[in-house]
């Protein structure tokens, strides 16, 4: 994973931001906001 991003922090912030956004809209359609 390194390899492919030298910023390992930066990388690892995107992926948490995903994962969050990810679990967000999970709990929306669960909610049925959507």
């Amino acid at each position: 994973m390194s390899d492919i991003y030298p910023n390992d922090r930066h990388a690892q912030l995107l992926c948490y931001k995903n994962s969050l956004s990810m679990f967000g809209l999970q709990i929306i359609d669960a909610l049925g906001f959507r």
